[in-house]
Order: structure tokens, then C-alpha cells, then sequence
């Protein structure tokens, strides 16, 4: 049970950090990317802007002769740079400039002329080997005697921004994978020394138990004797009212046995004190017996008991545990369920498991369990119908008893239920 808070507790603390380190991760990577890629942008414009200087000489050229422009025309050489341009005329013809990948003329000039003045943004080509090349346009316009005479289209290639980025989403990605198995392995130690305590007093409590359901047994034994002394001697001379106090007595103290025998055969299964003892043994046979010695109980209610369940199947499993679970199954069962109903118990090979086992089923046709309810029935002294269980003389204990057999078998249960519909408890039990 620590085991698995432990366990809980250890996810739950790595499910925060991890989301903390998600959130602090994305914030940290779009917010440097984001300020990266704005200082590009400023850097390409004022970069464009001084490269105005060098070419507004040109442009008024070109702007007055036609001819003496196209004889002093930069020519478009190809670079391996960073930064290339191109330069325009008011009337969108090239002037010059430097490119790095000449195929990329006719659209980079496109996506400049649908581009706001004096703006730069990052725009992706594709080029023709199949690889995207990212740029930074910026499209700035030369202005000669308060008109605009032409156009400077200036960018920047973010090869390297790309590359940056790469880099910080790994480092970030391999920071936040360690801090997060730190905090997994820290999470775990800090859950394990917040248990201690906890784990002291619930063994303080769980040996209080013990100890007081061991001596709580010796009193009402010698309670129990005493008053079937009582009735067999002084049965005939007490008035009917004393006989019925007695008997209303020994009840009390069977139900008070009862629990203290459940309390007890809890408290050593928590403490490991209970061993299996495993045999090879028909099942059959064992719920024939448990059927027989509760057909008292079921017979004043009509309520049919029905065992389907062949008589050569053998398993190596504790005999008196696996009566202890028929039994307090079928008792539940009957419990439960309005007079001429019927309480079924199968045993037969189970086919749909990968481990070779036995399949337990016990159902009633009894009121059933609401769906609020059925996580909760096998937590101890919890009961559904409180009023229903004083009456039956239930303390909630039968269902823990139950699963601890079937855990402690290597086995699994499972409860099937709805309103009206009855209840059905499925079993597996490994070979």
C-alpha cells in the first residue's frame, strides 16, 4: 500500500515539474526566438537604409537619362554571403545588385512588391534541390527631392538563425529531459521520508489492532461459553423476556467474534504474519461444502444457491483460504439479495487470460451497487447501505478479507454491478 502511494506521489510531483518545465522551456524558447528574429528584422532595415547612400547616385542617374543608366547598371553577380540586394527604379526595372541563388530572382521580387514599405519580414522559398531557404526582406524606398525614385530591396539569409534555433530547442529539450528525471529520483526519496512517519504509526496502529483482536477473542469465548451454560441450565426456570436477553446476548457476541476475527486475520495479512498454503485440491468439492453450511441462511429467504462447476478441475491453492472466499462471497451475496432470487457460483478454465487459470464468478440477482460505490466496496469498513448492513450484521470488512485472498493467491478481482440489475464478482486465479 505505501509502496503504491509512494508510487503516486513521485508521478504526481514529476507530472507538475514536467508541466513547469514544459511551460518554462516553450515561454523561454518563443520569447529568445521572437526577439532573435525582431533584432534581424531592425538589423535588416537599417542595414538597407544605409546602403541608400551608396546608391541614390545611381538611381538619379537612371532617373535622368535612360541611356547613361543602363551604361553605369551594377551587374547581378552571384555571392555567398549573408546579405544581398537588388536595386529598382520607380517603374520596377532592375538596376543591379548580388543574389545567392539566381533562381530565386522572380520570386523574391514578387514577394517584395506585395511587401509594406519600410517593412521586413522572414518569408520561406523552396528551392529547386528540394531544400527551404529562409530570408529577412526588407523593401525600402530611395527618395529623391521629396519623391520616391525607386526601390532597395535588401535581404538577409537566416541560415544560422535556423540553426540557432535548432540548437536552443535541443539544449532545451536535453536541460528539461535531466531536471526532469532529477526531479522524478527527488520526488520519489522525498515521498519515501514523508511515508516514515506515517508508515510508523499506521504499524503502531495496524500491531494495536492485533494485539487487541488477540486479546478481545480469550473474554468472548468465555462470554460465549458461559451463556450457552446459561441457557442449557436455567433455560426452563427463566420467564420469556431473560430468554429472549439471552439470546439477544449470544448474537451480540457472535457478531462481536466475528469482527474480531476479521480484524484480526487483517491485521496479521498486513503484517505478513498470514501464510498460503498451497495444496492441489478439487474445487468442487470446497464450494459444495460452503453451499451446504449456508443453506440455513438462504433457505428462510427462498433464495436459490446454485454451483455449476466441474468435478475434476484441481488447483494449487490454499484450501481454507479459498473456502474462507466462497464463503464470505455467497454470504454477501445472499445478503443482498430479496427473497426468491438466486445466488450462482461458476467455476470453470479461463480462456481469455494469457496465464493459464481459473475463472471465479458469484452472482446474485440482487439490488446491485450504484456506480458511486463500486470503486470504494473493497476499502475497509465501507458500506454502501449502512442502515441494510447493522441489520445483516455486516461490518464491511467482508470484501478486504476477499481481495487480499485473491491478491495473495497472485490472483485479480473485479465487480460487475448496476441498480436493480445485480452483482457479479469475477475472480482470476493463475494456476
Amino acid at each position: 500500500m505505501f509502496s503504491r502511494i509512494r508510487n503516486q506521489l513521485t508521478l504526481l510531483y514529476t507530472l507538475l515539474t514536467a508541466c513547469s518545465l514544459l511551460g518554462f522551456a516553450l515561454l523561454f524558447y518563443f520569447g529568445l526566438s521572437s526577439l532573435l528574429l525582431r533584432e534581424e528584422e531592425q538589423a535588416t532595415i537599417e542595414l538597407a537604409k544605409r546602403q541608400l547612400l551608396v546608391y541614390h547616385e545611381l538611381l538619379e542617374k537612371a532617373e535622368h537619362s535612360r541611356s547613361e543608366a543602363k551604361g553605369k547598371r551594377s551587374p547581378l553577380v552571384t555571392v555567398s554571403g549573408d546579405n544581398f540586394y537588388y536595386l529598382l527604379t520607380k517603374d520596377g526595372q532592375l538596376l543591379g545588385g548580388n543574389e545567392p541563388v539566381p533562381s530565386l530572382r522572380a520570386d523574391i521580387l514578387a514577394r517584395a512588391a506585395s511587401q509594406l514599405p519600410g517593412r521586413a519580414e522572414s518569408v520561406k522559398f523552396s528551392l529547386e534541390d528540394g531544400r527551404e531557404l529562409s530570408l529577412m526582406l526588407a523593401s525600402v524606398p530611395v527618395n529623391s527631392e521629396e519623391r520616391v525614385s525607386g526601390q532597395l530591396i535588401m535581404a538577409k539569409d537566416l541560415s544560422a538563425y535556423a540553426h540557432f534555433q535548432r540548437l536552443l530547442l535541443q539544449s532545451l529539450s536535453a536541460a528539461s529531459l535531466v531536471f526532469l528525471l532529477v526531479a522524478a529520483l527527488a520526488g520519489h526519496v522525498a515521498a519515501g521520508r514523508a511515508l516514515i512517519p506515517i508508515r510508523k504509526s499506521f504499524a503502531a496502529q495496524r500491531q494495536f489492532v492485533a494485539d487487541a483482536s488477540h486479546e478481545l477473542r480469550t473474554p468472548l469465548s468465555v462470554i460465549q461459553a458461559s451463556l450457552d451454560v446459561l441457557e442449557q441450565e436455567e433455560g426452563s426456570r427463566i420467564s420469556g423476556l431473560s430468554q429472549q436477553i439471552l439470546a439477544d446476548a449470544k448474537d451480540e457476541v457472535r457478531r462481536m467474534s466475528r469482527l474480531v476475527g476479521d480484524l484480526l486475520t487483517l491485521a496479521r495479512a498486513d503484517s505478513g504474519a498470514l501464510e498460503i498454503l498451497r495444496t492441489e485440491f478439487a474445487l468442487r468439492p470446497v464450494a459444495e461444502h460452503v453451499i451446504r453450511s449456508l443453506q440455513h441462511i438462504a433457505r428462510p429467504k427462498d433464495i436459490a444457491l446454485v454451483l455449476d462447476a466441474p468435478s475434476e478441475m484441481l488447483i494449487h491453492a490454499d484450501r481454507d483460504r479459498l473456502s474462507q472466499l466462497f464463503f464470505l462471497l455467497l454470504d454477501n451475496g445472499i445478503k443482498y439479495t430479496p427473497p426468491g432470487g438466486c445466488v450462482t457460483l461458476s467455476i470453470a478454465a479461463a480462456a481469455d487470460k494469457k496465464t493459464p487459470g481459473i475463472s471465479i464468478v458469484v452472482r446474485d440477482t440482487g439490488s446491485g451497487i450504484a456506480a458511486a460505490d463500486l470503486p470504494l466496496i473493497f476499502e475497509r469498513f465501507y458500506r454502501a447501505d449502512k442502515t441494510r448492513s447493522r441489520v445483516d450484521g455486516g461490518f464491511g470488512l467482508g470484501l478486504p478479507i476477499a481481495r487480499w485472498i485473491v491478491e495473495a493467491h497472485g490472483g485479480e478481482i473485479e465487480v460487475a454491478s448496476r441498480p436493480d440489475g445485480g452483482t457479479a464478482f469475477n475472480i482470476f486465479l493463475p494456476l
